[in-house]
C-alpha cells in the first residue's frame, strides 16, 4: 500500500454516492498486501455494493 492508494480509500469513504466505477476502485484496492488496509477496504466495498444493489432496485 501507498500513499495513493490510501488517498484513494480517504476518497470513498468520504463520497455519498457511489456508482460501478467506485466498485471497480475498491476492487483494484483489494489486490494490495497490507492486511489491516484490506479490512478497511472489505468494509468501503461492502458498503458501496449495498448502496448500490439499493438504488437498483428503486
Amino acid at each position: 500500500m501507498n500513499r495513493s492508494h490510501k488517498q484513494q480509500l480517504e476518497r470513498l469513504k468520504a463520497q455519498n454516492e457511489y456508482d460501478n466505477k467506485d466498485l471497480e476502485i475498491a476492487e483494484e484496492l483489494l489486490k494490495q498486501k497490507d492486511p489491516a488496509f484490506h479490512e478497511e477496504v472489505k468494509a468501503v466495498r461492502d458498503k458501496i455494493k449495498s448502496i448500490i444493489n439499493l438504488e437498483d432496485e428503486k
